[in-house]
């Protein structure tokens, strides 16, 4: 044992009370360096946080901020073998090396301590410190190598007589395990864990610049925490190369240098049972006290729930009720991976009783993925089957379902009839009525003989092919539906709703609107008493709609409001139910003033939304139609006609032969209102289901498909309409009339007066026309006015008067073309005139400052709302609407 310094080597005594020299460049952190200034106005500061946190190069950071502020700054670096004697002697030198005056005592002496002198030693040290002119900053680090000895000895004793002139600071891996109830009292002790050293957004942007995307940054925060090692691992992989931004949800378990850091600043440094408990525990994603006690068998009482808690960077407490906690996400990757490389048996054997445990406690979503995980195609198909599929649809929506189809395979969706059905509901509420009818067929063709046995996949099966009709438009029969409702015996309150908005859906497309509306009475007090808001939600968006049709007759004229309610309460994470609303308004608004267009570009966002997203025939129509008729309006007939050949693809596509039928009528429409009546003729023969037989369409046609239709033939017509054809419109007309549709009643009752003998159609029409149906007079409002004297007060027709005032407060098809811009945001404007110098995606997305994918969003945006192709179709689609670009591609 040496004596004095004189038999140190310098190398080992440098080591000890100077900061490690930092290999990577330091980030300045003035948020904790102000942290660790307040802390240095108390008595003691204590740095608590594994490896990695960067602790040490914070304290020597701050160490130099102190030192040219006149402050003495001791350092000591702890190693496993210094006892007492030679951690005091270390601690001596670290003061002395300071520039505190520790000559002419022992301190320095490596034999000086003894438990006799313990106390005397200590305070002759502290003794020292206190007659030093400047503050004091004693730094111990590495303090999770101290001597049990020197932690329960020696380290009370400096804390019980420090000085007021110093202040002690101790960083270490592990819980200090010191007793500092005293200065906790009194406000003097300053706590720095991992929470303060992970690094921040802000930090992570000075680190990154401009190398990653908004959305990068923010995976790389999700999946580091903040660790700032790894942060600093992964920037440094990028900078030679070794690591791609745009595979950082892989990285952990693919990743050299962070595997070798996780193994052996981490691992080694466990116990083999902590150790064995983290790889099991990285089967989960999070770890509450019920996975702990049933699956894991680690119940409260257990020894390892005492150690947790100090591993808190890479396993943090989860807050709430349920307890428990959350490995880090880079940390369970590689444990998972390690776990299925090296024990596939074991992790099989735990993905499988997880699956089971969450589908008999409900968890449905993470049973399916645990299923999925164990790779068990007989135990996916079980705990598909056990989410209830359709009966887990009708109680909750799609919320739990949509995670559980994202995760699911072409394979898997056809081997469960459950999953099938399922996604069919999900393409039609995403605008793929089409995949929905030929994944239903493939069901029932590969499952046919299990709906024998089962009442749920019967049903089931009965249920979603009710919905594929009535999601295109198709005649369903009353009858049809009470066949359905009488088919359950078992299952029949769990569709109770579901039939109940089926025939009010299916009573509303046929025009009956006073038997919808009784029904929905019935749905709304049915959903309410069971709490389903989303059943509520979609039987006010009807209600809404037939208030507005029948011009507010019954009492339910807040519905539109009460479904605003409901999106506002209780969906508003639902980004799919607000177009379906939104779309509603706009057609009313445009119902009420025809000519206004300010809001256009919001219009044709919202109708995007609608084709990539849920809606049907209802919804559709009421898109298309009201959108085109406002491009016709503010940029002209081919804006329009572009637009209404992008509907037509869709509702092709989808094989909604009655949507496409009024894409059909809606571009005659506008053709004859053009002044061009043989094309739009021409166009109108499309429609040949209703020009074969018009009487017999009309019988089973959803009534707006026949609303366009009739509008469309009687603008074509002109005085050549038959008698017969005459006596089936204003049967039609009649019809409906009789069933409340007051819109149909005025659009039709329009068209006829404007014909001459019309004056009988004219009464009709001014006694039910009011200002919310002015769009009504649109396509004729200039014949009516030559056909009759209607300034002549005398002869009435006051509300037909009224109402052509509001549609001549507007202008027609000739708006400028440049116009066509209002179709598109800033960002698609942006996007089309870079598409048209020929440049690829990742060249716009390096010129604009987004992602590849967001330039592919939005060209797909782009080509829907211009009805283009290709690329080059994009550019002179938009060219033909005035818009400007650059040099052509």
């Amino acid at each position: 044992m040496p004596s004095s310094s004189d038999a140190i080597a310098p190398w080992l005594l440098r080591s000890k009370i100077t900061p490690p020299r930092q290999l990577l460049s330091v980030l300045p952190r003035p948020a904790l360096v102000d942290l660790l200034d307040k802390g240095a106005e108390g008595a003691l500061i204590i740095l608590e946080a594994p490896g990695g946190y960067g602790k040490t190069c914070l304290l020597s950071g701050w160490k130099d901020r102190r030192q040219e502020k006149g402050d003495t700054v001791c350092w000591l670096s702890v190693d496993e073998e210094d006892d007492a004697d030679t951690f005091l002697a270390y601690l001596a030198f670290a003061a002395h090396a300071a520039g505190v005056d520790i000559s002419g005592s022992e301190l320095m002496s490596f034999e000086h301590y003894t438990e006799k002198n313990a106390l005397q030693s200590v305070y002759q040290f502290l003794s020292q410190l206190e007659r030093h002119a400047n503050p004091v900053r004693l730094i111990i680090d590495d303090c999770e190598r101290l001597s049990e000895n020197v932690r329960h000895s020696v380290l009370p004793l400096l804390l019980r007589r420090l000085p007021e002139n110093c202040t002690l600071i101790l960083a270490s891996r592990e819980a200090a395990n010191i007793n500092t109830a005293d200065f906790d009292h009194r406000g003097l002790v300053m706590r720095i864990g991992p929470r303060q050293l992970r690094f921040s957004q802000d930090e992570l942007k000075l680190l990154w610049g401009a190398r990653v995307t908004p959305r990068q940054l923010a995976r790389i925060e999700d999946q580091t925490e903040g660790w700032p090692v790894l942060v600093r691992l992964l920037l440094s992989a990028a900078d030679i190369g070794e690591f791609d931004i745009r595979h950082i949800d892989d990285i952990s378990h693919n990743d050299a240098s962070i595997t070798t850091y996780f193994e052996q600043k981490i691992l080694s440094r466990l116990d083999a049972e902590m150790r064995d408990f983290l790889i099991r525990a990285a089967v989960f994603d999070d770890l509450s006290d019920a996975i702990l006690e049933n699956i894991l068998g680690v119940p409260q009482a257990h020894p390892l729930r005492e150690k947790l808690d100090s591993l808190e960077a890479f396993i943090a407490p989860i807050s709430g009720d349920d307890g428990g906690y959350r490995l880090h996400p880079m940390m369970r990757d590689y444990l998972l991976h390690k776990l299925e490389a090296e024990n596939p048996q074991e992790y099989k054997r735990l993905q499988e009783k997880a699956a089971h445990w969450f589908s008999d406690i409900g968890s449905h979503v993470r049973a399916v993925r645990h299923a999925l995980a164990s790779k068990d195609s007989r135990l996916l198909c079980d705990t598909l089957a056990a989410t209830g599929g359709l009966k887990l649809w009708l109680k909750e929506g799609l919320i739990e379902f949509r995670p559980i189809d994202r995760m699911l395979d072409e394979k898997a969706v056809l081997s469960s009839p459950t999953a099938g059905f399922m996604r069919c509901i999900m393409l039609m509420k995403s605008g793929k009525q089409y995949e929905a009818g030929v994944l239903y067929d493939r069901i029932i063709e590969q499952h046919q003989d299990r709906f024998k046995e089962n009442e749920l996949l019967s049903m089931s099966a009965f249920a979603c092919k009710i919905m594929l009709s009535i999601y295109r438009g198709l005649y369903i029969s009353v009858e049809e539906i009470d066949a359905f409702e009488k088919s359950a015996f078992e299952t029949a309150s769990l569709f109770t709703g579901y039939v109940l908005t089926m025939k009010c859906v299916t009573a509303h497309q046929c025009g009956q609107f006073r038997e919808a509306i009784g029904h929905a009475e019935r749905a709304i007090a049915y959903f309410r008493s069971v709490g389903s808001v989303y059943g509520e939600f979609y039987i006010q968006l009807h209600l809404g709609m037939v208030d507005w049709l029948m011009d507010a007759e019954h009492s339910h004229g807040a519905a539109f409001s009460k479904a605003k309610s409901i999106i506002r309460r209780e969906l508003s994470y639902d980004a799919g139910v607000k177009p379906l609303l939104e779309i509603l308004k706009f057609e009313c608004d445009h119902e009420a003033f025809p000519s206004e267009t300010k809001n256009l570009q919001r219009l044709g966002n919202v109708v995007v939304s609608l084709m990539k997203g849920e809606g049907w025939l209802d919804i559709y129509a009421s898109a298309f139609r009201t959108l085109s008729e406002k491009q016709y309006l503010a940029s002209g007939l081919k804006a329009a006609l572009l637009s209404l050949d992008s509907f037509a693809a869709f509702s092709s596509k989808n094989d909604m032969r009655y949507l496409l039928d009024i894409c059909f009528a809606e571009r005659s429409l506008l053709l004859a209102a053009s002044g061009k009546r043989e094309e739009a003729t021409a166009l109108f023969e499309e429609a040949t289901s209703f020009k074969a037989d018009p009487a017999s369409y009309l019988e089973t046609a959803p009534w707006r498909a026949g609303e366009a239709l009739v509008e469309a033939a009687l603008s074509l017509s002109g005085e050549e309409a038959s008698e017969g054809d005459l006596a089936i419109w204003r049967a039609y007309r009649d019809l409906g009339l009789s069933r409340g549709n007051k819109r149909l009643a005025c659009r039709l009752s329009a068209l006829l007066a404007a014909r001459d003998g019309g004056e009988s159609d004219l009464a009709i029409l001014d006694g039910i026309i009011g200002p919310q149906f002015a769009r009504s007079l649109w396509f004729c409002h200039e014949a009516l006015s030559e056909a009759y004297d209607l300034e002549d007060t005398a002869q009435g027709y006051s509300n037909v008067r009224d109402a052509i005032r509001l549609v001549q407060g507007g202008g027609g098809g000739s708006a400028a073309a440049d116009q066509g811009q209002l179709m598109l945001t800033e960002k698609e404007l942006t996007v089309l005139r870079q598409l048209a110098t020929g440049q690829s995606d990742k060249q716009i997305a390096l010129a604009i400052g987004v992602t590849e994918h967001g330039v592919r969003y939005h060209l797909k945006n782009i080509y829907l709302k211009l009805g283009a192709q290709n690329r080059l179709d994009a550019v002179q689609k938009g060219r033909a609407l005035g818009i400007q670009t650059e040099k052509s591609i």
